[in-house]
């Protein structure tokens, strides 16, 4: 493995760790207590679902990691960069804060244990179908840009086969079910 690979993996390790601690800040410091059960089983999925992505990517498409690492590129779509900093930043980190702040201030109803356990299911079926299109796709970024660098193709196997844009799929079901994970109407 290339130098700057590792680097780049190491780098994209790093951000996910620090962002799992952002992420719990969020949503800690929002409910005003750490004694959210499931704040905490929603950092952990975060956390397994971190490490999966690591495990499947390291060995089958260790540049790809260190790719994602680099964030959003200069030669994307401006539109394309506002559309995923809302889409991926700032309206899940939206929905945290509201989550944390329902926790608080008692706005909801509480929610039975199985829509908790129906939001766990759907944050994971999201996170493994998104896994599946990174995993299925070695050019997989997060916003549209053509890696000629790269001599990126189009994909056409795993979730591919069925759908256009599996990793948006992914990010929708996981985005949709994590209020409920949290307990959040």
């Amino acid at each position: 493995m290339r130098p700057e690979v590792k680097r780049g993996i190491v780098s994209w390790i790093v951000k996910a760790i620090v962002g799992l601690v952002f992420f719990g800040a969020i949503l800690f410091v929002a409910a005003g207590r750490l004694d959210w059960v499931w704040a905490w089983v929603f950092l952990g999925l975060f956390a397994a679902v971190s490490v999966t992505n690591v495990v499947i990517l390291i060995p089958t498409s260790p540049e790809l990691l260190a790719e994602r690492a680099k964030g959003i590129r200069a030669n994307t779509k401006g539109w394309d960069k506002i559309i995923v900093s809302l889409a991926a930043g700032l309206l899940p980190m939206a929905a945290w804060l509201i989550a944390g702040l329902d926790v608080r201030y008692g706005w909801s109803p509480p929610m039975s244990l199985a829509l908790h356990l129906a939001g766990a299911v759907g944050f994971v079926l999201g996170w493994a179908i998104l896994l599946w299109a990174t995993a299925s796709n070695p050019f997989f970024e997060p916003t549209v840009r053509i890696q000629e660098e790269r001599g990126q193709r189009v994909a056409r196997g795993g979730p591919y086969r069925y759908v256009r844009h599996p990793g948006y799929v992914g990010g929708i079901v996981y985005q949709l079910a994590t209020p409920f994970l949290l307990g959040s109407w």
